[in-house]
C-alpha cells in the first residue's frame, strides 16, 4: 500500500490552506485538496510531509509542529494509505500564494466557504472532522 502524508494546514481564524489541483495532476484533476504527497523510500511520514511542504510552498517546520489526526485508506482503487497531520501556519495566503510551486491555486476556507468546493471523499471527511472536531479550540481554546 503507497502511503502519503498531507498536512492540515489552518491559521489562527480556524481556516484551513488548500491548493487546487492543477488539470494535469494525475490523480484528482482539478479538485481542491491538502498540501503532501508520497512517501518516499527509506522516508518516514514526518519526514515525507516535512519535504512536501518545502518543495511545494517552500515552508519548513520543526517535525515536533505535526500532531496527528487521522488515517484514512483509499477506497477509490489508488492502493493509498494516507496520514493527516495538523500544522499551523503564520504566513498569510498572499505570502504562501507567492511561494507555491505546485497547483493552480491555493486558499484559506472556513466551513461556510469550504462546502462547495471539488474535493475527493476522503479530503471531505478530514475537512469536515477539522470544523467539527478543532477549529473551535484555535478560535476559542479552553482556559
Amino acid at each position: 500500500m503507497k502511503k502519503i502524508a498531507k498536512a492540515v494546514l489552518y491559521n489562527r481564524e480556524g481556516q484551513v490552506l488548500l491548493q487546487l489541483r492543477d488539470g494535469k495532476a494525475p490523480l484528482y484533476p482539478n479538485t481542491w485538496a491538502f498540501f503532501g504527497g508520497a512517501v518516499e523510500d527509506n522516508e518516514s511520514i514526518e519526514e515525507a510531509l516535512t519535504r512536501e511542504l518545502d518543495e511545494e510552498l517552500s515552508l519548513t517546520f520543526n517535525q515536533p509542529e505535526f500532531k496527528f489526526f487521522g488515517r484514512v485508506e483509499s477506497n477509490d482503487g489508488t492502493n493509498e494509505e494516507v496520514f493527516y497531520f495538523l500544522i499551523p501556519v503564520n504566513e498569510s495566503e498572499e505570502e504562501l500564494r507567492i511561494k507555491q510551486t505546485e497547483g493552480t491555486d491555493l486558499g484559506f476556507f472556513g466551513y461556510h466557504n469550504s462546502t462547495g468546493l471539488k474535493m475527493i471523499d476522503r479530503n471531505r471527511s478530514i475537512l469536515d472532522q477539522f470544523f467539527e472536531d478543532f477549529s473551535s479550540e484555535i478560535i476559542h481554546p479552553r482556559p
